[in-house]
């Protein structure tokens, strides 16, 4: 699966956070690394985010519509985005979930884990497995946050390897999230080994496209679930909430390289 050039409207923003206020200016190396300047002397934030945006597009609050908002490694900073992100974690996974709103306490959160390629001016997408299915039943909490905690704490479950795991809601909180301000869900934080990275599924690049796949498969799976297409797999109560119920299935789907180009 290849994407087309995307729409002039797509806008790139690097945000530099520091522990205190610092004035500094911006300096960009000929292999397109950023660096930073303070009195002359380099410096390093923090924390990165790196934000696309539409220029066109606002949400609720009049403000431009965020596409992706991904954390960088603050001595690693490149404008594209993926040499500064994706080669910072040893493993990514992208998680989205769909309630049933006709039954309700039903949800499905999907996922797959994937490999980032830079060559040349693509990224290649490679996954390392199916798309599995999480299907909860008796939910009666946020049903994202759930899933995100019963697949980080239960599924993933390594706790040796830098993560970056993609997510599609909740933007306005991932950074206290990932600085351990505040929990994800009860009294569950993030841990020290993960981060969240924000993607919508409208966007051009990878972890747009990313999400876009596993959005269609949770949306699939919940279809079939009310056609009683799907043959129930054994249910495991969760550690977290023993009244829900849990069945885990290896989607069919057929996975493709995403190839997307640099922008």
């Amino acid at each position: 699966m290849t994407n087309k050039t995307p729409p002039k409207s797509i806008n790139v923003s690097l945000r530099f956070l520091f522990d205190q206020p610092t004035t500094t200016e911006t300096q960009k190396l000929p292999s397109g690394e950023i660096i930073l300047l303070s009195e002359g002397e380099r410096v390093y934030p923090k924390k990165v985010y790196r934000d696309v945006y539409r220029a066109n597009l606002v949400n609720g609050n009049n403000k431009p519509k965020i596409l992706s908002s991904m954390p960088l490694d603050p001595k690693n900073i490149y404008e594209d985005g993926m040499k500064g992100a994706m080669a910072q974690y040893q493993r990514v996974f992208a998680i989205s979930t769909n309630h049933d709103l006709k039954s309700k306490g039903i949800c499905a959160g999907s996922f797959v884990e994937a490999d980032f390629l830079q060559i040349a001016d693509k990224t290649i997408v490679k996954f390392q497995s199916q798309i599995r299915v999480l299907e909860l039943t008796n939910l009666r909490v946020n049903p994202e946050k759930f899933v995100w905690r019963e697949i980080i704490k239960n599924i993933i479950n390594d706790n040796s390897s830098k993560m970056g795991v993609i997510v599609d809601s909740d933007l306005e909180n991932i950074e206290a999230y990932n600085n351990k301000e505040k929990p994800i869900i009860d009294q569950f934080y993030l841990p020290d080994n993960i981060e969240l990275i924000y993607a919508c599924d409208k966007g051009h690049e990878s972890v747009n496209q990313i999400m876009k796949l596993v959005d269609m498969e949770s949306k699939q799976f919940l279809k079939q679930l009310r056609r009683d297409k799907i043959r129930r797999a054994p249910a495991q109560p969760c550690n977290e909430n023993p009244q829900v119920n849990a069945f885990l299935y290896t989607s069919y789907t057929e996975l493709n390289n995403i190839v997307v180009e640099v922008f």
